[in-house]
């Protein structure tokens, strides 16, 4: 379902060998897409009669060869962020739903898409999600921020302090970026108490309180655009809240009557639906299923090689291995032997059958996880429960302490309080936006896996900071011997860019190792996922990029020498805005691909690739949104951080932020594969992050100049203190009580809606997904939506069926 699930897979021998080369083939009904609109039947079992196998693979012509290429460029575009109107197609009785989706990927095929321009509005980029035109909105307030930085400190800063000449008081060999910085004004402490100096320091703070100002309409205007979206697609969150820490013996009815005892009026629940413990049987299931593709395209590499031959049997001892895949220059992936796999095979089901039995025999009380979805059938009922128990990380944190630790109740706990457990409500997420075998994983769980991903990350900064301060040393020793024109010189520029270089590495690697360490910490959602990786690589970033070259250049008399903290800082800033994003543009492995396709192309009918390897190859990588969000922020870091003592930074941002822009829109159009929907949580934890900058910004002020003036200009005092008083008063919640709730009246009803929805949580959760396909598709039948199905009669109880082919 997400890329996240492949990242947990082939955990032993086989199971990391050929992933890349084999991608999934679901078996029986579950392989056409998509597969929100199946019914998931009982799976098929590895069977030894290889005719089956051949015949699956000439059904759907996936796994012949040589592939064929121009199927490979169409799959391409098919799977670019490409617009399409379904319903014209759908509606046209001359067109099969067998030619409109393509059978590899289930994306509508190509002649029925059309490229959005590369100048087109961000609004258009909804299709995605809301949250692709809130992130380059986001991207569009940060430039704008810039633009005022520059124009109302920045520029006029720049030049008062270039008119200066005071740089070679700190060191006779200061470079000249020190002439553009606050330190040319020499290393005199009274100098820094000057009006002048107080004149930059309000000039900043102006630009805190521009900041400040206009994310509380930057805000107010992406909950306008959350609303406006939400009036165009009404889903099944709309309707729904999710509730953690339900008692385990607890049934649906009685969590009916607790929200109908603990709400003011009478609400219509339309149905609860119950989450249970799948991680197991979840986890032998793929590794089965990435077992069986690997035995598929063994047996079509056979079948290949026979025919190559001509030959009708296979020579005794010849096991007709295909040769090892390279990854990586001399790293490859070598492929097991036939009778390896079927070995494996056979293992994988009895340790499957073993998991299927234990929870057959498990009551649902113990599989229940103690997570539900309950579906309203007006909107209000649901925001209202939302708005009634909803609570913050931090509140969370504090009412265990309270309850679990100190054992008091208070009011607020009384009221959330059921049978002990302290009950957490929350809007639901979207059906698919949901990792179904990771609500069975335990707080305490995750919180351990968290806390081993923020030491891993915390000895990767221990590294980069050993780096930075042996750099930093080098220049040291230099600079006590050379003089300012000399190659000494050059070498401390050199070391300084090499630096930045070093702190731009170490952030690539922070951001892999951070991604793959959250892909353990078991997420409840796709968002939350990306939520976890984006926040904690711009804080890892933010520490090496800004802080670890503020300690390793500690003190005053460190920041305006040759190879000071702002000449690092000028070229970090370079390499932040400019070369970073034109390593994202000249990405190796990309071009590492585009070089394989070429080779694949010259090899023509000689091509090993079956056509379903070949569509993998041709298909653009996928996008990492919590990069680029993270990104963004470290640069709006940078520049408020550091702004005042190095102006200049001001226009390397603005510059760097409207290359950036465009640069990643271009390649979301043109070559990333269609990313999945990101929705409006992740760009609104970054935006409400906005006002803690303008204190980063006020930190700064009181940092630099008290530092620099030794405790005589207190002028820096007044931002800080403007900042904390700005955060502290609760202004967006004084506006929006000013302001009527702008929601949408209780015209529409899940009832009714549900019977267009492509998908809902009973049909989503696999142990609900064969009853709440039959329950939907009889509601349809009742509708008159629907004609001549003849619907099994099924019970009302946990379907292994659904999970099965979930795990698939």
């Amino acid at each position: 379902m997400r890329s996240l699930r492949d990242e947990e897979e082939f955990e032993e021998n086989l199971s990391s060998d050929v992933s890349s080369q084999c991608e999934r083939i679901s078996f029986g009904d579950a392989r056409i897409l998509p597969r929100q609109k199946l019914l998931p039947f009982e799976s098929p079992r590895y069977s030894e009669n290889e005719s089956q196998v051949e015949a699956q693979n000439e059904d759907d012509g996936l796994d012949k060869w040589p592939p064929d290429f121009e199927i490979a460029e169409d799959h391409k575009i098919m799977n670019l962020a490409v617009t399409h109107d379904v319903e014209e197609i759908q509606n046209d009785p001359e067109v099969s739903n067998d030619k409109i989706y393509c059978k590899c990927c289930g994306r509508i095929q190509k002649k029925y898409v059309s490229m959005l321009p590369l100048n087109c509005d961000i609004l258009d980029l909804d299709f995605l999600g809301i949250g692709f035109p809130l992130y380059y909105h986001l991207k569009l307030f940060t430039i704008s921020c810039f633009v005022f930085i520059f124009i109302v400190a920045g520029l006029p800063c720049f030049i008062i302090n270039l008119n200066q000449d005071g740089r070679r008081e700190w060191d006779p060999n200061s470079s000249y970026i020190v002439s553009t910085s606050i330190g040319n004004f020499g290393n005199d402490p009274d100098s820094y108490a000057k009006s002048i100096i107080i004149l930059q320091i309000c000039l900043n703070i102006v630009c805190i309180m521009f900041i400040f100002i206009s994310s509380i309409f930057m805000r107010d205007y992406q909950n306008c655009m959350i609303r406006e979206f939400d009036e165009k697609n009404i889903t099944p969150s709309d309707f729904g809240i999710m509730i953690s820490n339900i008692p385990k013996h607890k049934k649906e009815h009685q969590v009916r009557q607790w929200i109908k005892d603990h709400f003011e009026n009478d609400a219509e629940i339309v149905t609860v639906n119950y989450c249970y413990d799948i991680t197991s049987l979840v986890k032998i299931t793929r590794k089965l299923t990435t077992l069986q593709n690997v035995y598929v395209y063994l047996v079509a590499y056979q079948k290949r090689m026979l025919e190559e031959e001509r030959m009708e049997l296979i020579p005794r001892g010849n096991k007709q291995i295909p040769q090892s895949s390279k990854v990586c220059l001399c790293i490859s992936k070598p492929y097991p032997s036939k009778e390896i796999c079927e070995e494996e095979i056979k293992k994988a089901e009895a340790e499957q059958d073993r998991e299927i039995n234990f929870m057959k025999l498990r009551a649902d009380y113990q599989s229940f996880c103690g997570k539900g979805f309950v579906i309203f059938n007006n909107q209000s009922e649901a925001r209202q429960i939302v708005k009634q128990f909803q609570t913050s990380l931090f509140q969370r944190a504090l009412n265990f302490v309270v309850h679990n630790i100190l054992g008091k109740k208070t009011s607020n706990i009384i009221k959330r309080s059921w049978d002990h457990n302290l009950l957490y409500v929350e809007r639901a997420p979207e059906p698919g936006d949901i990792y179904w075998e990771n609500l069975g994983v335990s707080t305490k769980k995750r919180l351990k896996k968290i806390l081993w991903t923020y030491f891993i990350a915390a000895i990767c900064l221990a590294i980069a900071f050993g780096l930075n301060y042996g750099i930093r040393k080098i220049k040291k020793i230099i600079n006590t011997q050379g003089k300012e024109g000399t190659l000494d010189d050059y070498i401390i520029r050199s070391l300084s860019i090499v630096g930045s270089l070093v702190v731009a590495a170490i952030n690539t690697i922070l951001g892999r190792v951070i991604r793959a360490l959250t892909s353990y910490e078991k997420h409840e959602t796709y968002t939350k996922y990306h939520i976890s990786v984006s926040f904690k690589l711009t804080i890892a970033m933010f520490i090496n990029t800004v802080i670890i070259p503020l300690i390793v250049n500690f003190g005053r008399a460190n920041w305006f020498d040759s190879g000071s903290l702002m000449v690092d800082i000028f070229y970090i800033s370079i390499t932040i805005s400019f070369i970073s994003p034109f390593s994202y543009l000249l990405d190796p492995m990309y071009l590492m691909r585009l070089w394989k396709i070429r080779i694949e192309k010259r090899k023509g009918y000689d091509s090993k690739l079956t056509q379903r390897q070949a569509n993998k190859l041709f298909q653009g990588p996928p996008l990492d949104m919590a990069q680029r969000y993270s990104s963004t922020m470290l640069l709006f870091c940078i520049a408020v951080f550091y702004v005042f003592p190095l102006p200049i930074i001001s226009l390397i941002s603005l510059l760097g932020a409207i290359f950036q822009y465009f640069l990643e829109k271009f390649l979301l159009l043109r070559r990333h594969s269609i990313p999945e929907p990101i929705s409006a949580p992740i760009c609104i934890v970054f935006s409400n992050m906005v006002p803690f900058f303008c204190l980063l910004y006020g930190s700064s002020l009181y940092m630099f100049s008290a530092a620099l003036s030794e405790g005589k200009e207190k002028s820096g005092i007044v931002a800080l203190g403007l900042t904390i008083l700005a955060i502290l008063i609760p202004f967006r919640k004084i506006l929006d009580s000013c302001k009527k709730e702008a929601y949408r009246s209780d015209t529409y009803h899940y009832k009714e809606e549900a019977l267009h929805f492509p998908t809902d949580y009973e049909r989503t959760n696999p142990t609900t997904a064969k009853v709440g396909q039959i329950k939907h598709l009889r509601r349809r039948q009742a509708a008159g939506l629907e004609r001549g199905i003849d619907i099994e009669e099924y019970k009302q109880e946990r379907s292994i069926e659904g999970v099965l082919h979930y795990g698939r």
